[in-house]
């Protein structure tokens, strides 16, 4: 009988030789498919691909190749989208082909996150996901939240105004997005910057989204390895997923433990998941594939948007310490419209045109999720003479889309005006500058939540507070992150209040 290690190294062998028999075949197979960098051997173009920004890398090979891309990872096929005509054309028109999303070794199999609904395979569960996100997440049903968003950004402001750092800034605008969240989902309110609930959920948020990077672990492609026994060497890769797997489990179990316990003890305040576990006629749910169902959703729907929303609102710090002129221009409509003897609220958006455009614009110029969570097609798809063939992963390229020339003039520059009518008093309908929330069937539920928050900390800062750039700020552009979030690394500015009038005003709503 063969001893464990030989028969563990022919299993290595005949992995790989099945691994380069697919390689070989995939190459001859693909004569229509898109044009992309040479590939090598086996690996195709795992070396090209970089850890972070990669999709400037992405932008680039569109400008070289086209607006679609093709790429080779192991066999696996891969086509990359950077126009608006792509994405409307495979991922919308063809959603009923191009909505599943890749099965990931370390998510389904190591991590056993797949239940998350931004990384589920699964349609029907995605199904049901939806319709639990239809009655929470609505645009009727997203104005109930308004209250809470206004009163925790205007909490973070002012607790901006009193800082000079801004990691503390950091620290109170997560607060401040994670509070709403955990308010609408869970009835729970973060109430100080060193909460321990908001600490912990951020930790394993950074986690869970390393698992989807795009070539951070060898096993998506070497899939054989997931077998490795934990001591092994080079099956660091299955502690981490076991120990994400374990944090995992207690972000999804201990906030709706919490909530089912108040439920039976009439307790309960209403939210997310107090609405989805009572019956009709006030029974709570029993049934435990149900539960099951509606803790992930919960999950998702606390942590999917958190760190994306925190992101959006520090790309505007950069982009109003960049260009300082439409800073100005938004107090200038804010003070003509609001005044100073109130602030604003979420119902002030339609009169606040040239704000609601700055956020537009925040999310189209800097997209704080550059590449789209991938999909997978279930048929081979024509496109341009080309074919994408059945199983290929599709990755949305929404940095190139935010600077696609043909929807976008100058796209590089920062101008909210792009999105407001001609007289400058309508903000334009239509779906260009929210590239970030997906396509398809697809697209965020969340984005109404989302944008709703990050007007909410707009228009308060605009009204109460002004920007300069710090003493250590050499007057470039901050350096970004580069991963699956797209986050600036610093903010090298001044942050302070317009006035001591502004600033009291501020405070008021706090005291109350």
């Amino acid at each position: 009988m063969d001893t464990w290690p030989t028969s563990f190294a022919s299993i290595i062998v005949l992995s790989l030789g099945l691994l380069l028999i697919r390689t070989l075949l995939r190459t001859r197979q693909s004569t229509h498919f898109p044009p992309g960098p040479p590939r090598l051997p086996v690996i195709g173009n795992l070396h090209q691909i970089p850890r972070t920004h990669p999709h400037l890398v992405f932008t680039e090979w569109n400008k070289k190749y086209g607006d679609v891309v093709g790429l080779l990872v192991f066999g696996q096929p891969a086509v990359v989208l950077g126009s608006h005509r792509a994405v409307r054309e495979i991922l919308e028109k063809r959603a009923a082909t191009s909505s599943i999303r890749p099965r990931l070794v370390m998510v389904e199999d190591i991590c056993q996150i797949g239940k998350f609904a931004s990384l589920n395979s699964d349609m029907d569960l995605h199904k049901h996901y939806r319709r639990m996100f239809a009655q929470a997440l609505g645009s009727r049903a997203a104005q109930g939240y308004w209250p809470i968003q206004i009163r925790e950004m205007r909490r973070a402001v002012l607790e901006i105004l009193g800082t000079k750092n801004d990691e503390d800034w950091l620290v109170s605008v997560r607060r401040a997005v994670a509070s709403i969240t955990s308010q609408i989902v869970y009835a729970y309110e973060a109430k100080t910057d060193n909460d321990a609930f908001i600490a912990k959920v951020t930790r394993i948020l950074r986690s869970v989204e390393k698992t989807a990077r795009p070539g951070e672990y060898v096993v998506e492609g070497l899939t054989f390895l997931k077998y490795l026994p934990l001591w092994f060497p080079g099956a660091a890769f299955k502690r981490e997923g076991l120990q994400i797997k374990q944090d995992c489990r207690e972000l999804i179990d201990e906030p709706y433990d919490v909530v089912r316990q108040k439920l039976a003890s009439g307790e309960a305040a209403p939210c997310f998941v107090s609405n989805l576990l009572q019956k009709d006629d006030g029974q709570i749910i029993a049934d435990p594939e149900e539960e099951e169902r509606v803790k992930w959703a919960a999950g998702v729907l606390f942590g999917g948007g958190t760190d994306t929303t925190v992101a959006a609102i520090q790309m505007f710090l950069v982009a109003i310490l960049l260009f300082p002129t439409v800073l100005e221009k938004a107090q200038a409509e804010m003070d003509s419209t609001i005044g100073k003897d109130r602030l604003p609220t979420l119902d002030d958006r339609e009169t606040l045109p040239y704000c609601a455009a700055l956020v537009q614009e925040v999310l189209r110029w800097n997209p704080v999720v550059p590449l789209c969570i991938p999909h997978v097609l279930t048929q081979d798809e024509p496109y341009d003479g080309h074919v994408l063939p059945r199983g290929s992963i599709v990755i949305a390229n929404s940095w190139a889309l935010a600077r696609d020339p043909t929807v976008y003039q100058n796209p590089e520059e920062f101008r909210p005006e792009r999105f407001l009518s001609g007289d400058g008093k309508t903000l334009t309908s239509g779906e260009d500058g929210r590239e970030v929330f997906g396509f398809g069937r697809r697209v965020c539920p969340g984005n109404y939540l989302a944008e709703a928050s990050i007007f909410a900390f707009v228009s308060t800062f605009v009204w109460a507070a002004n920007m300069g750039g710090s003493a250590e700020w050499d007057g470039g552009e901050p350096k970004f992150e580069g991963g699956i979030v797209n986050r600036p690394l610093k903010i090298p500015a001044d942050i302070y209040p317009r006035s001591a009038h502004s600033l009291d005003m501020l405070r008021g709503p706090m005291l109350e």
